[in-house]
């Protein structure tokens, strides 16, 4: 049995990775612990599969963990708005939005409710395999695409894949939970500086991102590590 443990952005987020030798293969699970104050935003994406395979929902993947009144803003690619879900208490979310692997997403928890001043979210699942899931293309269109990197581990600007899929005019949108604002990366087509001096902008894992593009295309990602090999 083996267990690895890191903590991320001090009280933000922390992940956890838990996996369990089997014969002939191993199938880890996973979780990000993302700490959330009421009446303020957070831009979240999960970078695991579902367990048997199917989309997340709100239901399944938040469930009761946000008191009543909260709300999850899920970017609509193609309409370029928000598609909202609120958290009614005792009936759950409404509508029970589904959620991709690497697909971000902001959530609000409700202050007026509240019997907490921050709420605790594991976003858990299986950890993508680094054969079965060596490579991950997410499809991103002209305007803007919420995405994030889709494995559990920090990275970079530089690492992430995003130079690769960008040019020069497009833009990073990270969001930054303390000021409420969004952290923006603009991409150059100079070498050594591509992201303008911030290349190694941390990336931690489960942070959304918005990628603004002239042109549509795809983010293809590449699996950073060796293990698991399910």
């Amino acid at each position: 049995m083996k267990t690895i443990t890191s903590a991320i952005l001090a009280s933000f987020v922390a992940v956890a990775v838990h996996a369990q030798n089997s014969v002939p293969s191993v199938n880890a699970a996973g979780y990000i612990k993302a700490t959330c104050a009421v009446n303020k935003f957070y831009f979240l994406q999960v970078p695991f599969n579902t367990f048997d395979g199917s989309s997340y929902t709100l239901d399944t993947l938040i469930g009761t963990a946000l008191p009543d009144g909260s709300s999850v803003y899920a970017w609509n690619t193609a309409n370029q708005t928000y598609d909202i879900s609120n958290y009614i208490d005792g009936l759950g979310w409404s509508p029970d939005l589904p959620l991709a692997r690497g697909q971000g997403f902001f959530v609000l928890p409700s202050p007026e409710s509240a019997s907490s001043p921050t709420y605790d979210l594991f976003l858990f699942g299986e950890v993508p395999g680094a054969t079965t899931s060596a490579m991950t293309t997410m499809n991103l269109s002209t305007g803007f695409t919420a995405v994030g990197f889709p494995y559990p581990v920090t990275t970079t600007l530089i690492d992430s894949g995003l130079t690769q899929i960008t040019e020069d005019g497009d833009s990073v949108f990270m969001w930054n939970a303390g000021t409420q604002t969004y952290e923006i990366f603009n991409r150059l087509d100079v070498p050594g500086l591509e992201w303008n001096g911030d290349e190694d902008k941390v990336i931690p894992p489960g942070v959304g991102l918005f990628i603004g593009k002239a042109n549509a295309g795809s983010y293809v990602s590449q699996v950073p590590y060796s293990w698991p090999n399910n």
